[in-house]
């Protein structure tokens, strides 16, 4: 699973994240119409074209994937929404359902669209009365830190709601993790090519589409950022 996720991830991450939703801190009760009409001057998308993953009677297995989450409807249904997509596919045994961690975006969503997004109790609640057997909790968190480990805890007073209960490492746990995906990034990205910067002989990978030199453009006068010096000439170019 931790290969498949990986490329998952960060594939949909390719895509482009938006900001994770609405700001942390509330506003002030006087004057809180107009600050909350500010915020909804932009467009985050259909919301309806997402999937909450949060319908009962799914069966005994059940794959709750755990996000931050964000507000914004089509960063959600297409990095969020294609993991889980991804996972559903690749597991066809599984009931994929999703849990948001961050509850100041639950209520944002639910009060702006009508949308309910499961927190992680309610999560956990749900696949409880559901008569979930076999629980595999995969957060799509990046490394270990305070929210993972928040997620192991409140998983623990779970132990004895499930037959069998496990929590899937974030992506980047090994060096092998950070190689793999290291990997999956080059695949995905631009073609690129080596250059030799005339000025200083230093060599360089970017991205080209031609083998014509590339010059920089006023202020600047540098080939690369290890030439950024007021001295280099305008006739400074970077050479296939």
């Amino acid at each position: 699973m931790k290969k498949i996720l990986a490329s998952i991830l960060m594939l949909t991450m390719l895509l482009g994240l938006s900001a994770c939703g609405s700001k942390e801190t509330a506003p002030a009760e006087t004057g809180s119409a107009a600050v909350e009409e500010d915020d909804e001057n932009y467009a985050t998308g259909d919301a309806s074209l997402d999937d909450p993953r949060n319908a009962d009677e799914i069966g005994e297995n059940e794959l709750l994937v755990v996000s931050f989450g964000t507000s914004f409807n089509d960063s959600r249904r297409l990095t969020i929404g294609g993991i889980e997509g991804a996972l559903a596919e690749a597991f066809p045994d599984w009931s994929v359902r999703r849990g948001f961690t961050s509850q100041i975006i639950i209520d944002h969503v639910k009060n702006r669209d009508g949308v309910e997004i499961d927190n992680v109790t309610a999560a956990l609640d749900r696949a409880v009365e559901n008569g979930v057997k076999a629980l595999v909790v995969q957060p799509t968190h990046l490394m270990h830190g305070y929210e993972y480990n928040d997620l192991k805890d409140e998983l623990a007073g779970y132990a004895d709601a499930f037959d069998q209960i496990v929590m899937g490492e974030p992506l980047l746990t090994s060096d092998e993790d950070f190689a793999a995906v290291a990997d999956i990034i080059v695949n995905a990205s631009p073609t690129r090519s080596m250059r030799r910067c005339s000025r200083c002989s230093r060599t360089a990978d970017t991205p080209t589409t031609s083998s014509a030199p590339w010059r920089p453009s006023p202020p600047w006068r540098m080939c690369w950022p290890w030439c950024r010096r007021a001295t280099i000439s305008a006739s400074c170019s970077v050479r296939s």
